[in-house]
């Protein structure tokens, strides 16, 4: 298992305390509703197995210039590396500039300092959601399990189409392959050509989150994470971190932390244990402590971890200040 699979399993265990998605986003539209009656918004994963080229099936993999020319792809994606202090921040590598009417972003995810670039970023409103993904591109094999070719600004692309459901994969540079998916519309088809096409190089979005990990034990990275911003059940918003490790010699499963820093934690209540000064609560591998300003901190170990290795990991876990993430419910 790569070190990209690890990370995102780790998001996947995260997503067993992160809110329903249909109720935050009927949350979200009944809140806007309330807005505008005033004055008249879900991870990772999804790329493990796109980032491969077409030499499989027996397509040329074609690089030309002919697209829009407002659309410009990045030559080349950087690895973000984690910062030695201060906040975790990650820079957006894509951007769309259409998007069908009344979706919000209120979904971003990016890796820190991995051997591969992997992010996400999603858009919602009710039952429609976008989703774009970039990850790389190793250059072999087919980039998705279809055989529907199209082609995107001029570059062969890899078109997967269900009922109210389109997904299209296309690499952006030799290195790097996007996807964009849309669900719930009944065009979703074209709608997914129309956004695919408009897809270009972000030079401003990032993602930010102000918690990070003070200390982890032997054998987990501190310099090789993922971090994300999602939305709660209230509209709040939701950060998580997570790193992985594997020491095969030692563990029967994959050494997996997740670090989340909510409004309300959606756990079970376990044995108390004294964390950070305060009680918190213990129950399989869930280790959660409310923080002085009323918000939770919830770690998650994948693997069986001593108690006392859980309680140290949060102690040391460091709080910055909030950042502005003002994109969050915007379009």
């Amino acid at each position: 298992m790569t070190q990209d699979e690890l990370i995102r399993a780790a998001f996947a265990r995260a997503a067993d305390f992160t809110p329903d998605e249909q109720a935050v986003r009927r949350t979200l539209l009944e809140r806007d509703a309330k807005r505008r009656g005033r004055r008249t918004m879900l991870f990772a994963g999804g790329l493990a197995a796109a980032a491969t080229g077409a030499a499989a099936v027996g397509l040329p993999i074609v690089l030309r210039s002919s697209r829009d020319p407002d659309v410009t792809y990045p030559p080349d994606i950087p690895m973000g590396d984690v910062p030695a202090s201060g906040n975790l921040r990650a820079a957006m590598a894509l951007r769309p500039t259409y998007l069908p009417a009344g979706v919000r972003e209120t979904v971003r995810m990016a890796s820190l300092g991995m051997p591969t670039v992997t992010q996400v970023r999603s858009w919602f409103d009710g039952d429609v959601s976008v989703r774009l993904d970039l990850g790389h591109y190793e250059g072999s094999g087919p980039l998705d399990d279809t055989t529907r070719i199209t082609t995107i600004n001029g570059l062969t692309a890899w078109s997967n189409e269900a009922p109210d459901e389109s997904r299209i994969t296309w690499l952006i540079n030799p290195r790097a392959v996007a996807r964009l998916t849309v669900r719930g519309l009944s065009d979703a088809a074209e709608v997914a050509r129309r956004v695919a096409r408009s897809v270009t190089a972000d030079r401003d979005a990032a993602v930010e989150v102000p918690v990070r990990f003070g200390w982890l034990p032997a054998g987990i990275p501190r310099d090789q994470m993922t971090i994300a911003v999602t939305p709660g059940p209230s509209g709040d918003r939701y950060y998580e971190v997570a790193t992985a490790s594997v020491d095969s010699d030692t563990y029967e499963v994959p050494r997996q932390f997740s670090l989340s820093f909510v409004p309300k934690p959606e756990v079970s209540a376990g044995e108390p244990v004294t964390v950070r000064g305060r009680q918190g609560s213990y129950s399989r591998g869930t280790l959660s402590v409310q923080h002085t300003d009323g918000r939770w901190l919830v770690l998650n170990a994948a693997a069986e971890e001593p108690l006392s290795v859980l309680v140290r990991v949060v102690n040391e876990v460091q709080i910055g200040p909030e950042p502005a993430n003002d994109w969050f419910g915007t379009r």
